[in-house]
């Protein structure tokens, strides 16, 4: 795109004419929201989530995880964007190398230059024009594959964008004009290699359902005229070949780090058969069948840390249960000297923090590594999307969790009444 474009309008205001509308539809948190709009770059985001007083900087992974799913991958177009200089609109290559996973949580580190032409003045500013460009150039792309781009498919996008996101109109305007100008610059393996990449550098996005969507909205783009003509309906059986082809396993580039430390860690995914072992001896899982499990286990996310690393901490809102894989925790809280008071041990085939399944409120201890430790991370957001989308799964797990909580809750008064 014409970097012109990203000197006009590099105000949030510019862009967005409300910005709660744009909020709500990402479904970010408040405290969040607050910091992104006041934040200029990631040192600043966490910084300015610390000075609320609400939340501590390891909280951001449970911020991002409360997203939805458009939500969480905007998110991370805007941390990509951030650290690599790179943009959905200039289409280069991901170079996950630049990548410094410690940037977001180490106080004192310098963030590297942002090298990119979307510089808007804060971080929901670069939120929306990333998350915007990934949307309007695949959506005028196969909108033009019929030789016209209709006032309808035009007034489509103002309509989606403006009303329904909150951008400006005026704004879409200019942008529409300059990206038509672009669009022979743009192919789909690209934009598809890269959407991969970000997905595995952020396990917790559902690939699938963000697939969908932009392809909902590009969809809902091209019928606006009455009609999806053949070379555009073409055009969209080759999105998404692209994006199933840059799913496949064997055709990803191999992960040298990620985005979160030592909180969403990188990993190679094993044999299936593994982790359907493990989940059958939970008994949360118990009464599941293998077909059953096996859709569990597609949202299960692995995670691995070093000893001493924690898992969670005491007091922050819980965002997902952990099933010990391999390696050993301690359950701690601190005693009168501010030290680590140990609970209890915990080690492989056995579970923690399912009560983040029912609800954010605070953890009641802290989950501490003894030694090298793998866990399975079983989210809320992905068990609420469980209950919506496989309904006799998700109320089978809900008995179980129930039965769980009622016979913990059963032993603690029988030990206080001893």
């Amino acid at each position: 795109m014409n970097p012109q474009i990203y000197q006009d309008f590099n105000q949030i205001d510019v862009l967005l004419a409300d910005k709660e509308r744009f909020c709500a539809q990402l479904q970010i948190d408040p405290a969040f929201y607050q910091a992104l709009d006041q934040s200029t770059n990631l040192a600043d985001l966490i910084q300015n989530l610390v000075k609320t007083e609400q939340v501590s900087a390891p909280e951001l992974p449970n911020m991002f995880s409360r997203l939805n799913g458009i939500g969480q991958f905007a998110f991370a177009l805007m941390v990509v964007s951030q650290t690599t200089g790179w943009t959905a609109g200039s289409l280069k290559t991901l170079k996950s190398e630049k990548i410094r996973p410690n940037l977001l949580f180490e106080s004192g580190v310098k963030i590297e230059t942002n090298l990119s032409p979307a510089v808007p003045n804060n971080l929901l500013g670069n939120i929306a024009w990333n998350f915007l460009e990934w949307m309007i150039f695949p959506g005028l792309k196969i909108a033009y594959a019929d030789g016209d781009f209709s006032v309808d498919e035009r007034e489509a996008i103002l309509t989606l964008f403006s009303t329904h996101w909150g951008f400006r109109a005026d704004f879409l305007e200019v942008m529409i004009t300059e990206t038509e100008a672009q669009l022979h610059h743009f192919d789909y393996q690209t934009l598809t290699r890269n959407f991969q990449r970000i997905c595995d550098d952020f396990p917790e996005i559902n690939a699938n359902d963000i697939r969908q969507e932009l392809t909902g909205y590009i969809k809902h783009i091209v019928a606006a005229d009455g009609i999806i003509h053949p070379s555009e309906e073409k055009e969209l059986d080759e999105l998404n070949a692209c994006f199933l082809r840059a799913a496949e396993p064997e055709k990803r580039t191999p992960k040298v780090n990620n985005f979160w430390d030592y909180i969403f860690h990188s990993y190679r995914k094993e044999k299936e058969t593994s982790v359907l072992e493990i989940l059958r001896g939970i008994p949360l899982f118990e009464q599941l069948t293998r077909r059953e499990l096996k859709t569990v286990a597609k949202i299960i996310h692995r995670r691995k840390y070093r000893q001493g690393e924690l898992l969670f901490l005491k007091d922050d809102p819980g965002a997902a249960m952990f099933i010990i894989k391999s390696g050993a925790i301690n359950i701690v809280v601190p005693d009168h000297h501010n030290n680590d008071m140990v609970l209890a041990t915990l080690k492989a085939g056995t579970f923690v923090g399912e009560l983040a399944l029912l609800d954010s409120s605070a953890r009641s201890a802290s989950a501490k590594a003894i030694e090298a430790t793998e866990a399975l991370a079983f989210f809320r957001s992905e068990f609420n999307k469980l209950l919506k989308t496989h309904p006799t799964i998700g109320s089978k797990i809900m008995r179980e969790l129930a039965i769980i909580i009622g016979q913990r809750l059963k032993a603690t008064n029988e030990q206080l009444y001893k």
